[in-house]
């Protein structure tokens, strides 16, 4: 197994740095493990999304390669190893373990870290992870390693307003929201769709809408796309007086 600590170093292969992001046959998963370790830190990213790119269809193994090179990465490198790790795996579609792997940032004491985990939480509502990053907003607060200015709450605005209409929810209804986001989670990895966005409200009805929204490029899908999401809310059996997930296309509503 391949060192995976991250650290400096001048020796820099040039040649490889524009196969790095998006390599062909000739760049193996094996030759950009070895060359991680011999890279400066501001070089490491291209090497994170070259792997992700050879390893797309192995989702396992790039998890395992991203935990490991977290683990063996020394304290001041972590922000610089979980962000990019996280974003190579939300570009490959894989939202899940981009979540899964942000809710590694209350480990760190890095705000712009946080910004992104908080980012991911409100976009599939998850009420648990926006509470524990507001706890530990607080947290660095209370040790002055975050001062309490406006530019900060404009950091979080997008998070606070999530946590807002979450915690007006009832349980049931949170519950909902986030069984709707899961189920729109799976629909964009199965069909490899990049979620740009999302939004959370609630009609004249008093059920919540989760909107997520899609490139105008694939509103030629719409029909396609609305059926196989009605099909994954049947077999979830989600509660359609709480919440119903719809689909936008650009910003405007595909139906």
């Amino acid at each position: 197994m391949p060192n995976l600590a991250f650290r400096s170093s001048d020796e820099i292969i040039d040649p490889l740095f524009e196969q790095l992001a998006h390599p062909d046959d000739s760049v193996s998963v094996a030759m950009l493990e070895k060359l991680i370790p011999t890279l400066p830190i501001e070089y490491q990213r291209y090497v994170a999304y070259g792997i992700t790119s050879l390893i797309k269809d192995d989702e396992y193994q790039a998890v395992t390669f991203f935990d490991m090179a977290f683990s063996a990465s020394p304290q001041e490198n972590k922000v610089f190893v979980l962000s990019n790790a996280a974003a190579s795996l939300g570009v490959s579609k894989r939202y899940r373990r981009e979540l899964i792997f942000l809710r590694k940032s209350l480990q760190l004491n890095s705000p712009k870290l946080l910004k992104y985990a908080s980012h991911i939480a409100a976009r599939w509502c998850e009420f648990g992870m926006l509470k524990d990053i507001e706890s530990k907003l607080m947290q660095l607060k209370s040790e002055s390693i975050l001062s309490d200015d406006e530019d900060i709450n404009k950091m979080f605005n997008e998070s606070n307003k999530m946590l807002s209409i979450l915690g007006e929810a009832s349980e049931s209804e949170r519950e909902s929201l986030n069984l709707a986001a899961n189920l729109v989670q799976k629909l964009a990895e199965d069909e490899g769709l990049p979620v740009f966005d999302t939004r959370v409200w609630k009609d004249s009805e008093d059920c919540y809408c989760y909107a997520f929204y899609l490139h105008e490029d694939y509103h030629d899908r719409f029909r396609e796309l609305d059926e196989k999401l009605d099909r994954l809310i049947i077999d979830s059996m989600l509660d359609y007086t709480h919440v119903t997930p719809v689909i936008f296309f650009g910003g405007a509503h595909a139906s």
